[in-house]
């Protein structure tokens, strides 16, 4: 029986993840204002969904609960990443942050500045390392690697352009069939590649928070980051304060970032699970 479910909350995260990424940037767009809390809702059950499957059926559901607290505080610096650019952009749509964005490599948030040259590998770092091994099973590794997609995904909207194509102007996902087709498996090729990098830094490092109370405040900041991105435009800041702040926040994303990776835990597994989503 707990196989069964185990296999049942598996299908919920699969089914999350199809309708959350394929849905949100390449269908009719029915409803704009709603599509990016309707895939936050879905990406909320893949997470619930992995922790369900991730840990063993006997463990009370607060702990559960905690488990997946802190999971993501270890992911903060990929929600600093985000809040940081919203921040820049004025908005927290994923579509709208896609659509800052140009189809030329020169053009994406990750490649565009100096900071976010240094925003994205933290990303990346924060979103493939964690200092737990998944549970041993097939459906723990499938979990896992939904779980890592989901966050390669994400890191490509945000920083790589999306599904933007390159000498393209405009949105290729409002032109013909065969453009879309195009721009859908250029969007796929790039998540795939980060997740071929994630990868490779899961194999080259190892990651823990040997400190709790910087987990606390990673969780502080992203929070107050996600507050300002939220409220940023009713507040009218101008330009010219939003870009040092978006700066700053980026670079101390990528020093905390960094930190993740290169402070060892001799207790890590050799299949460290990624963190977005516990």
């Amino acid at each position: 029986m707990a196989r069964l479910r185990h296999g049942l909350w598996m299908v919920v995260a699969l089914a999350a993840l199809v309708v959350a990424f394929g849905a949100l940037p390449f269908s009719a767009r029915i409803l704009p204002g709603a599509v990016d809390a309707g895939a936050l809702a879905l990406m909320i059950v893949g997470l619930a969904a992995g922790v369900r499957a991730a840990v063993p059926a006997e463990v009370p559901l607060l702990p559960r609960f905690a488990s997946v607290f802190y999971e993501v505080l270890v992911a903060s610096p990929l929600l600093l990443a985000i809040g940081a650019v919203a921040i820049g952009t004025g908005t927290v749509g994923l579509e709208a942050l896609a659509g800052a964005q140009g189809g030329a490599p020169w053009h994406w948030t990750g490649l565009a500045s100096p900071a976010g040259l240094l925003a994205l590998p933290a990303a990346m770092m924060s979103a493939v390392l964690a200092p737990s091994p998944p549970r041993d099973g097939a459906t723990a590794h499938v979990l896992d690697g939904v779980r890592l997609f989901i966050a390669s995904s994400l890191i490509t909207i945000v920083f790589l352009g999306a599904w933007r194509l390159p000498f393209v102007d405009g949105d290729p996902l409002v032109g013909a069939p065969s453009l879309r087709a195009l721009a859908a498996a250029f969007f796929v090729a790039k998540a795939l590649a980060v997740l071929v990098v994630g990868l490779r830094l899961r194999r080259a490092f190892r990651s823990s928070l040997a400190v709790g109370v910087l987990g606390a405040f990673l969780g502080l900041a992203a929070a107050l980051v996600a507050g300002i991105s939220l409220l940023y435009p009713a507040l009218a800041l101008p330009a010219e304060f939003v870009g040092p702040v978006a700066n700053v926040v980026l670079v101390v994303v990528l020093v905390v970032g960094l930190s993740h990776a290169v402070r060892p835990s001799p207790a890590a597994s050799q299949h460290a699970r990624p963190v977005l989503f516990a």
